[in-house]
């Protein structure tokens, strides 16, 4: 009978041609003849065990199956010479064999009476079949062998469907049609080195603990399968296309494939559930495996290697779709250990968009798929998921849930007449070596997009490529996972989006400059559950560029302790171009993980700046402050969430947006804003840190119901009016000469109101200064007192349409009013204190209704009206 050997044993059977047999050689003799340069010769593991055994010597050349009896349904069988005939006329049947091999130079036809008939085929004898002729049927045959089945180089089988099997099938499960196989035993190999072909829609299954295929197997828009198990179920889903379910590991389970499989319009299903294998291959595809799409049906390609041992991939899985308007199909490539070596490719392309391949897992890990634990992408495979014609490009994911080593060629490109990129993830769960390269670039269309997810990510200098083959699967869950900026670049100057997402940290060591010379850069977005460090500059040609640290996203088994920050090393900048920047915190993959400030540098774009550190949900920290030590230029400055925003550079927007919430802003560097800017916040407003700073608000300023307004250098508007807070708004000088301007250059401009809604103090007595400047077309209107709690050192008015100054007014200098408007009023309703009092010759009119105490003397000027009282 049929045995499975280990790969070790020292025979194996070739196909010798003087003889017209199989001669059991040494296991390192070289074979000769056309055949066996093809690679014919049986495997090793079925092999040695026939090279002792008398009864697998080579059936003779007109040899058929003997010793038939029916045990259920209704067969007659006849023979004539070499050929044997099989007269079916129930729907099923099955017929006990004492052996079943086909000589060379015989014939057995199974004659059934419709395509859907089934005839099983169960062989007692214990010593193997062996076809090397021919067998034909309309309808399907199953043939059960425990000691093995091989189809040698030279046979041809035609049927409507096949099963080949050395697992068992009880009477009762096959005519209720449950096809549960299960093995009694060590069971032998199924190998097929012939040519099976099945009718339009029909299937092959050759099931067994080995199973190999080195010759062809055809099945138009129907299903092969190749399982290797203890233990297996057939089934067909609602297209009538097959799939395995392997319920029980056998030793040394084994697939493989190094012929032509062939399902156009259908599937191709290859599994294996191996014991203990660790290292040992379990799958291997190294010849050609293809499911075309054919009309509007999708060829699939599944390969699955179970929960121990290596799917090994070094030929090609073509599930492409060639004809007008059709799109790729589906290759699943999964298993514990997944690799694709030499110049394996995989091939869902399609002329009306692309399809799927998943190498390792799906999405993110997520979805039915088995994850691998190790996957490796060796430097001349290809996987390609580009619309040749008109469509989309399709969906690559290369992942592992612990260690993915990419060194291949990724392609998911837009159609040439038109379409968008696809999408590609290359991941490993724990760590990512990525050294490949990915196209998901459109001609005529929007690039696409690609995302790396392991645990931590640095970008710097990542030297020589250090995926070697023999480490293909050695696991380092430790280490971080390094991306040379070229990488990036590369993507992102195609317009391709990309995003970085680590479960824990992401570190830019190395400087990311996109040059998209055929427009804008694709996006770069940095996701991390906890902090993101830039410490080196990134510009994007106009990609948007987005950052979330304590990404909810994460994996919460992955972060590390601590509390997320974002930080920017000095002296860096990002620049977007015309695209959008945001920074931001999220709740962390607890929903409450700790967050700490988030410090910036350099910012620049004409379109939009979104700053936030976002609230946290019962964590140890909620918003946090937010800094930047550089400039800022953006379209829009949108200010969200945070304890506090401080900006130690200059800062310049068309647009300044702020959150009704209760943050501090602080323009320590000055400011140059172009539409009116409405302070939305309760929180306090520091405008300036030096006496030079100089804050424009182009559109005017209004800041309704600020905590505190903190003044220190030059507030003006371009002819529009600043209002800073209510009655309960205390505005305090900090700089020796803070100046309210509403004409932008001190000048005599119409100008615009200046309204002051609290009391005004210095902070050191009689060392600070202000000066009003509305213009000849603004009034001043000051609704508390100056100067009573810490008194200023100057009060000037220099221009205005009327100011009213409500409460007391108290200076240690002077008070200067130079307003040059005729015919409007000067009025302070409050008490007057101060040494000395300067008047121009205007023709303005002076009203001190609350009393004054002026210390030195005072000569008024020519002015239209004084009025010393009520």
């Amino acid at each position: 009978m049929f045995k499975h050997a280990t790969m070790n044993r020292a025979y194996r059977l070739i196909w010798c041609e003087v003889r017209s047999t199989w001669v059991a050689v040494a296991e390192f003799a070289r074979a000769h003849g056309k055949r066996s340069a093809a690679g014919i010769a049986l495997s090793v593991a079925l092999v040695a065990g026939m090279a002792g055994n008398s009864a697998a010597q080579n059936p003779a050349p007109t040899a058929l199956p003997t010793g038939g009896q029916t045990v259920a349904g209704q067969v007659e069988i006849a023979t004539v010479g070499s050929r044997m005939d099989v007269t079916q006329s129930s729907n099923s049947a099955i017929v006990n064999w004492d052996s079943f091999n086909i000589g060379s130079q015989a014939q057995v036809n199974f004659v059934q009476p419709s395509a859907s008939a089934v005839i099983l085929n169960r062989v007692l004898g214990g010593s193997g079949s062996m076809i090397l002729g021919q067998m034909t049927a309309n309808g399907n045959v199953f043939l059960v062998d425990p000691a093995g089945v091989i189809f040698a180089p030279g046979a041809r089988v035609d049927v409507g469907g096949l099963v080949a099997s050395s697992l068992g099938i009880s009477d009762g499960n096959f005519l209720a049609a449950k096809y549960q196989f299960e093995g009694v035993g060590a069971g032998g190999a199924v190998e097929n080195h012939g040519s099976i072909n099945v009718a339009n829609g029909g299937f092959v299954a050759l099931i067994a603990p080995q199973v190999a295929n080195k010759g062809t197997i055809s099945a138009a828009n129907g299903s092969i399968g190749m399982a290797a198990g203890e233990a297996v179920n057939l089934d067909f889903d609602h297209d009538g296309l097959l799939s395995f379910q392997v319920n029980f590991a056998a030793a040394a389970a084994r697939v493989d494939n190094r012929g032509l499989i062939v399902a156009d319009g259908g599937r191709v299903v290859m599994s294996a559930q191996a014991k203990d294998a660790l290292l040992s291959t379990v799958l291997s595809n190294d010849g050609i495996v293809r499911a075309r799409s054919v009309e509007s049906r999708n060829g699939e390609i599944w390969l699955g290697g179970g929960s121990s041992g290596v799917v090994s991939v070094s030929g090609t899985l073509d599930a492409s779709g060639t004809a007008a308007g059709q799109r790729g199909g589906t290759v699943k490539v999964l298993g514990d250990k997944v690799g694709l070596f030499e110049q394996a490719k995989v091939d869902v392309s399609g002329v009306g968009g692309g399809g799927t391949a998943l190498v390792g897992g799906n999405w993110q890990g997520k979805g039915p798929e088995q994850n691998a634990n190790v996957t490796y992408v060796g430097k001349d495979v290809t996987i390609i998921a580009d619309a040749v014609g008109s469509g989309d490009g399709g969906k690559v994911v290369v992942w592992a849930d612990g260690t993915t080593r990419f060194a291949g060629y990724v392609a998911a490109r837009g159609g040439l007449a038109g379409g968008n990129g696809g999408t590609a993830e290359i991941s490993g769960h724990e760590q990512l070596v990525s050294r490949g390269s990915l196209d998901l670039s459109a001609p005529n269309g929007k690039a696409g997009s690609v995302l790396f997810d392991p645990k931590n990510i640095i970008v710097a200098n990542a030297g020589a490529d250090p995926i070697a083959t023999n480490d293909a699967f050695a696991e380092n869950p430790t280490a971080d996972a390094t991306f040379d900026a070229d990488l990036i670049t590369a993507l992102t100057n195609s317009g391709t989006a990309v995003t970085l997402q680590a479960n824990n940290d992401i570190t830019v060591n190395e400087a990311i400059t996109s040059n998209n010379a055929g427009g804008n850069g694709g996006a770069l977005t940095l996701h991390a559950g906890r902090s993101i460090a830039i410490n080196a500059d990134i510009t994007t040609d106009s990609g948007d560029f987005t950052a979330i640290a304590n990404h909810a996203g994460a994996q919460a088994a992955d972060r590390d302790a601590g509390n997320a920050t974002i930080t920017m090393a000095g002296g860096t900048t990002i620049d977007a171009g015309s695209g959008a920047i945001a920074f931001s915190y999220g709740n962390g993959p607890n929903g409450n993980d700790a967050t700490g400030a988030i410090s910036l540098a350099s910012l620049t774009t004409t379109g939009s700046i979104s700053l936030a550190s976002a609230a946290n949900s019962g964590g140890s920290a909620s918003t946090q402050a937010v800094s930047a030590s550089g400039t800022i230029s953006a379209g829009t400055l949108d200010l969200q969430s945070a304890t506090s925003f401080t900006f130690n550079g200059n800062v310049s927007a068309t647009t300044l947006t702020t959150a009704a919430q209760g943050y501090n802003l602080v323009l320590n560097g000055g400011a140059t804003i172009t539409n009116a800017v409405s302070f939305a916040h309760t929180g306090t407003l520091t405008l300036g840190n030096d006496a030079a700073d100089v804050l424009l608000f182009d559109g005017g300023l209004t800041a309704t119901d600020p905590s505190g307004v903190t003044l220190n250098g030059t507030v003006r508007t371009s002819g529009d009016a600043v209002s800073l807070g209510d009655g309960n708004t205390a505005l305090t000088l900090a700089g020796t000469t803070s100046i309210i301007d509403t004409t932008n250059n001190g000048g005599t401009a119409a100008g615009a109101g200046i309204t002051l809604g609290g009391a005004v103090d210095g902070t050191l007595a009689n060392t600070q200064s202000l000066s009003l400047n509305a213009g000849t077309g603004g009034a001043i209107a000051a609704s508390s007192t100056i100067g009573t709690g810490t008194s200023l050192a100057t009060l000037t008015v220099t221009n205005s349409n009327g100011a009213t100054f409500s409460g007391a007014v108290t200076t240690g200098t002077s008070v200067v009013l130079t307003d040059t408007t005729d015919a409007t009023a000067i009025t302070f309703n409050g008490a007057l204190t101060t040494p000395t009092l300067t008047t121009a010759a205007q023709g303005y009119n002076l009203v001190l209704n609350g009393g004054a105490t002026i210390t030195n003397a005072v000569s008024f000027a020519p002015h239209r009206h004084a009025d010393a009282g009520q």
